[in-house]
């Protein structure tokens, strides 16, 4: 069953195409509902679906689609729902890096979501920490979009992290940082921020309720 036949009948009843052992311990599956091809695991959304709205609230809310953007670093590029965003609303001829942990979350991304093999878009394998670490590239956009689960690791909201990205940063250069509101996290809400207002001078946090799931997205410059 081709996946056009398999879209249509998503809005009907809710369409698996793929589910495989991610190469970091958890199951990735490539969801179609309502017609829209998710990135998920088995407990929320990895990539499309809800995380793009969130995205896509937040970016809107602050007017980045009116910013003047050549060069994107996405650190957790998941299928591609931010990318997608960016060369859709914002500038399709700008160039984006974007860093992925999980090889099998690649293999995905370049099989169903046609964003991943666009030749405006680059995938590299590996963590976000290896990468800011021997990275000397600036960039116009940085988003930190790195979870395990619902959670964002706490050494990509260290001061020592943040600053790192705030040095691959261009003049102009915002951060866009994305954590869900969960209990029981190694990093709050309130630790995050302090972190980040430490490094940064400015630190605007955008609080976006899709559904069950809360986020915030802090601005940074």
């Amino acid at each position: 069953m081709t996946n056009p036949i398999r879209k249509a009948i998503s809005w009907f009843v809710p369409t698996q195409l793929e589910k495989v052992r991610g190469e970091l311990g958890h199951e990735l599956e490539v969801n179609v509902h309502n017609g829209r091809m998710m990135l998920d695991t088995a407990n929320v959304n990895y990539s499309f679906g809800s995380l793009q709205d969130v995205f896509d609230y937040a970016f809107t809310k602050t007017h980045l689609y009116d910013a003047q953007i050549n060069s994107v670093l996405l650190l957790g590029f998941g299928s591609g729902s931010v990318a997608e965003l960016l060369l859709q609303k914002c500038n399709p001829e700008m160039f984006i890096t974007g860093i992925e942990a999980d090889s099998e979350v690649i293999r995905l991304a370049k099989k169903y979501f046609p964003v991943a093999v666009s030749p405006r878009v680059s995938i590299i394998h590996g963590t976000a920490e290896q990468y800011t670490e021997h990275c000397d590239r600036q960039f116009d956009l940085i988003v930190i979009d790195v979870f395990i689960e619902d959670k964002v690791p706490a050494s990509v909201q260290s001061s020592e992290f943040l600053r790192k990205v705030k040095s691959l940063l261009s003049k102009q250069g915002k951060v866009y940082i994305n954590k869900m509101e969960v209990r029981n996290d190694e990093v709050s809400l309130e630790a995050l921020e302090k972190n980040m207002r430490a490094v940064f001078r400015t630190v605007k946090p955008v609080k976006v309720h899709m559904g069950n799931a809360g986020n915030v997205v802090f601005v940074s410059q």
